[in-house]
């Protein structure tokens, strides 16, 4: 298993290395407790089917038990190390994956709704006359231009950039087709980010981070908090950085847009 998380390192984000590094031990610790395997390649159906069952009676953070979705994520991630395991061809590997797609739990939650255009009014409203700048920022920008929020704490210091007579686009590497795409700024956004990197040159220059203050870079937990407490100011429950995601996908659609060109 060290070995597969050493692989990982090279294409996935830390925080997906730490999740799954955490999934397999969970598993590691089970089948040490619970069975007599030795080696991964002795993981049979029998043991997926009784480790399926020991999950679901895990006391989960908020309910008596795990939500469905945490054992979606555990199982899917087990699945995939089997799998590549398989594919790599790795002497540890197992005959077949015992992990069947049918063992993943649905999703149980619905994905985020998105925004009424009153509501939409309302959150640009609260966010605009917001005493702090980098609420101002975070807002307008995720509000603008769909990023995800690990995108927007990931932006490089140098991610905007003037086009010709098109104006300013921002550049946001590698995101899920592993490709960058250029996307264009709101006038808005175009002055909140010359606000911003007027006030905190030294410290994007240090961090080669857009969002970046004297609080240090942006992460995900702030942009979060930051959503959530300008969507209560708007009167919004719930808020957070994907409903503007899927708000500005639909009003693109509403407007006639391709689907493939959202995505």
């Amino acid at each position: 298993m060290r070995r597969y998380l050493l692989q990982l390192t090279t294409f996935l984000s830390p925080r997906s290395v730490d999740v799954a590094d955490s999934t397999l031990r969970q598993l590691a610790r089970w089948l040490v407790a619970n069975t007599d395997v030795v080696v991964v390649a002795d993981i049979s159906r029998r043991h997926i089917e009784d480790y399926k069952v020991w999950l679901a009676a895990q006391p989960g953070s908020r309910h008596p038990t795990l939500a469905k979705n945490t054992q979606r994520q555990r199982l899917r991630m087990i699945r995939i190390f089997l799998e590549r395991l398989i594919e790599w061809d790795w002497p540890d590997a197992p005959g077949r994956n015992p992990i069947l797609h049918g063992d993943i739990p649905p999703r149980s939650e619905p994905l985020p709704k998105f925004l009424t255009d009153q509501q939409a009014a309302a959150f640009m409203a609260a966010a605009r006359v917001h005493p702090v700048a980098r609420y101002r920022l975070v807002a307008q920008v995720l509000a603008r231009t769909g990023l995800r929020a690990s995108e927007l704490c990931e932006l490089a210091a140098d991610s905007v950039t003037r086009i010709g007579a098109d104006g300013y686009w921002l550049r946001v590497p590698v995101g899920k087709l592993r490709n960058d795409r250029m996307i264009p700024l709101h006038p808005e956004v175009v002055d909140l980010v010359a606000e911003w990197t007027a006030t905190n040159s030294e410290h994007i220059r240090q961090s080669r981070r857009l969002l970046a203050d004297h609080h240090d870079p942006i992460d995900r937990r702030t942009v979060h908090r930051i959503i959530a407490r300008i969507g209560a100011i708007a009167g919004i429950d719930d808020m957070h950085p994907h409903r503007l995601r899927h708000t500005l996908a639909t009003q693109a659609i509403n407007r006639g847009m391709r689907l493939e060109a959202i995505a």
